[in-house]
């Protein structure tokens, strides 16, 4: 086992989300723990998420006209950062803070609708498992079982609960991998979106790290059915407590972002 370098940090926020009433949830990666921690102070007011977007988009606009102010004090400019001047006007200043609250919304969409899917994914490895020898390993009980691989991803959303449990709680660890760390993919056929990347976790990419595929693989063959009936039952309610939180989230979106977010929900 290893202690990762920014285990203080990281766990003081996941503690801060398991004690907050209307979180209760393990985040499964840095960016979404930190957006839902900066949320939550927000979410006490009716325009809170509003105000937020609001913010970024401030600070968006304040890093252009910083960045303009820079190169005019230059006493000489290269023709490309002449260039980039000329682009940096109020219009551009506006397109970029509204582009920053759009990635904000495309998170919130994406938090939402994994932490839906892992639900799912759990709740059909616990009806798989029901009713089957407690003796059995995970592995042994999925070795015949009908849609395999759906019930090999809820494996992978229960070992990834594991982890970040015992990162929460510990500070450590177990493999050699931030068990938090944000893996990004293209949005594939979502219209619009091209330049935005989907924020997955490290544990549900198409090609995990090998040590997490191994991990995976170890804990199929060591846990026994009995060993895991708790375990599952927390997951689910960590997962279902992450589904209300970016619900409710995503529910207070407005203006352009919410529209970005409801072309989404309707080309999923």
């Amino acid at each position: 086992m290893r202690r990762l370098p920014t285990t203080r940090y990281a766990t003081e926020k996941l503690i801060a989300l398991r004690d907050d009433p209307r979180a209760r949830f393990l985040p499964r990666t840095h960016d979404e723990k930190n957006l839902a921690v900066s949320l939550l102070d927000y979410l006490e007011r009716p325009n809170g998420v509003h105000e937020q977007l609001t913010e970024i988009y401030d600070h968006q606009v304040k890093v252009m006209y910083k960045q303009k102010r820079n190169l005019e004090a230059k006493e000489s400019l290269t023709e490309e950062e002449r260039v980039y001047l000329r682009t940096l006007t109020r219009h551009h200043s506006h397109e970029l803070g509204i582009a920053a609250q759009k990635s904000v919304g495309l998170e919130i969409y994406d938090y939402n609708s994994n932490a839906s899917a892992h639900l799912d994914q759990l709740k059909t490895l616990e009806d798989a498992l029901g009713g089957l020898s407690p003796n059995l390993s995970l592995e042994e009980a999925l070795s015949d079982a009908d849609a395999k691989a759906i019930l090999e991803a809820g494996c992978a959303t229960l070992v990834q609960f594991v982890d970040l449990r015992r990162y929460r709680d510990r500070g450590i660890a177990p493999t050699a991998y931030d068990p938090l760390r944000n893996r990004e993919t293209d949005r594939g056929n979502q219209p619009h979106f091209e330049k935005n990347k989907t924020v997955n976790d490290t544990y549900h990419v198409p090609q995990p790290e090998d040590a997490i595929a191994q991990r995976i693989e170890m804990f199929m063959k060591q846990q026994k059915l009995g060993d895991i009936q708790a375990l599952l039952v927390e997951a689910i309610m960590d997962r279902n407590n992450a589904v209300t939180f970016w619900s409710e989230v995503k529910s207070r979106l407005r203006g352009s972002v919410k529209r970005v977010v409801n072309e989404l929900d309707e080309n999923s």
